[in-house]
């Protein structure tokens, strides 16, 4: 949705998924384990820190690839890497 120009939606859709268990997203209905739900929360709350900060909110943005980061020192099968997060939260900085 994010990447169709629908930001709005997009964030319902990740506040969903970000409020859930990460027991519930790995073994729920359409889970594949704790490493592949701690990798998609991962993914989201890097693609929710993409949206506030192409919508030039800062501390949103910041918030998002924290806790980004967060997810990643757990193991986690994520699609961005740390080195990508890393770099958008220095771009914050400046």
């Amino acid at each position: 949705m994010d990447m169709l120009g629908q930001s709005s939606a997009a964030l319902r859709v990740y506040g969903k998924l970000t409020r859930r268990s990460l027991d519930d997203v790995a073994n729920g209905p359409c889970g594949e384990g704790m490493v592949w739900a701690r990798g998609l929360v991962a993914d989201v709350y890097f693609r929710v820190g993409q949206i506030h900060k192409d919508a030039g909110r800062r501390v949103l943005a910041r918030r998002a690839f924290e806790k980004a980061l967060a997810c990643r020192k757990e193991r986690a099968s994520c699609i961005y890497s740390k080195r990508e997060i890393s770099a958008n939260l220095r771009a914050l900085e400046t």
